[in-house]
């Protein structure tokens, strides 16, 4: 954006992004936990401040309560003062294993009882790739004259949860989310 500078750039201002790391790119990792397990049913959040030129949160922190009783954990953070392990960025567990992707991003692994090591189950070009379906989808709405596959009320749905994280942070309680407007 005009005037941007490693100090002011358009991604550390509340006018430009509506807030923080939720509003900025949470829909990112919210969409994949809603695609996988219905929609959130509540939340309670903490948001914190490491970054000293982001207006907004800079971390992230969340517990998920699906309709189906399901529970996740939710972590996005911003920062460029931290150095961070080699850890896996997304992770599932669920009572016969766990799928993870892997370190910086690369790969998609399985573990299980027959793949107590991990099992590479899909390679990938890394973070910005796992955005390809997506692009794809946009692309082929706009070419075919369609819809996307996600209709723009279900993806209103990502904004319902992460206004209703930033509810829960000013509250300090969880927050229960309602989808029957969209």
């Amino acid at each position: 954006m005009p005037g941007d500078n490693i100090k002011k750039a358009w991604r550390f201002s509340k006018d430009f992004t509506g807030g923080g790391i939720t509003i900025d790119g949470g829909a990112h990792w919210i969409r994949p936990l809603r695609e996988w397990f219905g929609n959130v049913k509540q939340t309670i959040c903490k948001f914190s401040y490491p970054h000293p030129h982001m207006e907004g949160e800079s971390l992230s922190q969340a517990i998920f309560l699906f309709d189906n009783d399901i529970t996740a954990i939710f972590e996005g953070i911003l920062t460029e003062t931290t150095i961070f392990c080699n850890d896996t960025p997304f992770r599932i567990t669920g009572t016969l294993g766990e799928i993870t992707i892997g370190p910086n991003g690369l790969g998609v692994f399985l573990y299980n009882k027959e793949n107590p090591n991990g099992k590479r189950v899909l390679n990938d070009n890394g973070y910005i790739s796992s955005f390809y379906y997506q692009f794809k989808d946009f692309f082929d709405s706009i070419k075919n004259n369609t819809c996307p596959q996600a209709s723009p009320l279900y993806s209103l749905g990502e904004m319902e949860t992460a206004l209703a994280m930033e509810k829960s942070d000013n509250l300090q309680k969880w927050i229960t989310i309602d989808y029957t407007n969209l």
